[in-house]
């Protein structure tokens, strides 16, 4: 999880650096749900139609809320 907090914390701004072992930690709990209800079938039954983008759309929202906004 080191390679991926350092990741996360070169895409953070300084004023939020302390935040990336939180956000890297919480990385995989967000690709296991996606992935555990792909696989589950609870996004068919909510309709979700590309848990993907779902997933990466839930990674921006976390850098947008965090300061970045070059994507």
């Amino acid at each position: 999880m080191e390679v991926v907090s350092v990741e996360v914390c070169r895409d953070l701004p300084l004023a939020h650096a302390d935040k990336a072992d939180t956000l890297t930690r919480s990385l995989p709990a967000n690709v296991h749900g996606h992935c555990f209800f792909t696989l589950n079938g609870t996004f068919d039954v909510i309709g979700e139609t590309d848990p993907r983008k779902a997933a990466l759309d839930r990674v921006n929202d976390a850098q947008i809320a965090f300061g970045r906004t070059d994507g």
